[in-house]
C-alpha cells in the first residue's frame, strides 16, 4: 500500500510464503483499482504448482462412515455427554498469571489449553459413537427423503409391479 500524499510505503497488504514455496512463485502484484475505496490494496499472487498424485492403494478398501443424527437417541447423547464431561478436568491454572521471577513453564498454559480442548472432543466423540447410528457416506442417495419412500409405497401398491 503506497500513501500518495506523504510519499510512504507499507507493508500492510502482503502474502508470507515458505523458502520452498517461493521458488514457486510466477506472479505477483498489488492491485491499485479505482473502484477500491479501502485504503487497503488487495494482491494476487499466481504459483505454479505441479499436483502431486497420491497413492491411494491403502485408503481404497477402507469405508468412511457418516453420523445419522436424524436416527440418533438424543436423550442418551445428551445424558452421556453431561457424565463425560463432567470428568474432564479443569485446568484453573491457566487463568492464574505467574509472576516475572517465577519459574513455571511458559508453554504449560497452552499445553494445558490443549489437553482440555482434546478431553472436550473425546467426550463428544465417545457420547457419540455410543448413541448415533453410523452408515457408509455412499449408501444413502442424498435426494431420497422420507417423503419418497411413502410414495414408492403407493406407487407399488397401486401398480403392483414389485421393485421401482
Amino acid at each position: 500500500m503506497q500513501l500518495l500524499i506523504s510519499h510512504q510505503s507499507s507493508l500492510l497488504d502482503h502474502f508470507f510464503v515458505s523458502d520452498n514455496v517461493k521458488q514457486s512463485i510466477v506472479n505477483y502484484e498489488i492491485i491499485d483499482s479505482g473502484i477500491n475505496l479501502s485504503d487497503h490494496l488487495p494482491v494476487s499472487c499466481t504459483l505454479s504448482i505441479i499436483p502431486i498424485v497420491v497413492n491411494n492403494d491403502l485408503n481404497q478398501n477402507k469405508k468412511i462412515y457418516r453420523d445419522r443424527w436424524d436416527k440418533a437417541d438424543l436423550a442418551s447423547y445428551y445424558s452421556l455427554t453431561g457424565q463425560f464431561l463432567q470428568t474432564i478436568y479443569t485446568p484453573f491454572e491457566i487463568l492464574e498469571s505467574p509472576t516475572l521471577d517465577s519459574n513455571i513453564n511458559k508453554n504449560m498454559p497452552a499445553c494445558a489449553i490443549e489437553s482440555y480442548y482434546k478431553s472436550i472432543i473425546n467426550a463428544l466423540q465417545n457420547a457419540s459413537n455410543s448413541t448415533v447410528p453410523k452408515i457408509p457416506v455412499r449408501c444413502l442417495k442424498e435426494y431420497w427423503s422420507e417423503d419418497i419412500c411413502k410414495l414408492k409405497e403407493i406407487i407399488l401398491t397401486c401398480t403392483n409391479y414389485g421393485d421401482v
